[in-house]
């Protein structure tokens, strides 16, 4: 059986484990100082390049959201099937057909403009 150390407050400790006596000065203890390791050799500098390296994620990964625009792109699609769709129907249906296709490629240049625009 081996005996535990158990550390409790800051003096001194005297543990009976069984046959075993165990005797921890306060000092042996270490004190733990949260400002000094702010301070110590190398924190600083590795501080820094961890922000700036979540500082470049952030900032690529709002870019690739913004661009990324599903809706818009889902619009489109929508609307070139729609275009192939008129452009492949029979007869002109009284010129409405053309009429149509011509909306639907205003519609798509329009959707094409607001995703630049929005890159």
């Amino acid at each position: 059986m081996s005996p535990r150390i158990i550390f409790a407050g800051s003096s001194d400790i005297l543990r009976s484990l069984g046959n075993r006596t165990l005797y921890v000065h306060s000092e042996a203890i270490p004190q733990l100082d949260p400002v000094s390791e702010l301070f110590r050799p190398g924190f600083m500098k590795i501080l820094k390049i961890s922000f700036a390296v979540v500082a470049i994620i952030a900032a690529t990964g709002l870019n690739s959201v913004r661009a990324d625009q599903p809706h818009m792109r889902a619009a489109l699609g929508h609307l070139r099937a729609a275009q192939a769709e008129l452009q492949s129907a029979e007869h002109n249906k009284g010129g409405w057909r053309v009429r149509a296709l011509e909306h639907v490629n205003r519609a798509i240049a329009d959707t094409e403009k607001g995703m630049a625009f929005a890159r």
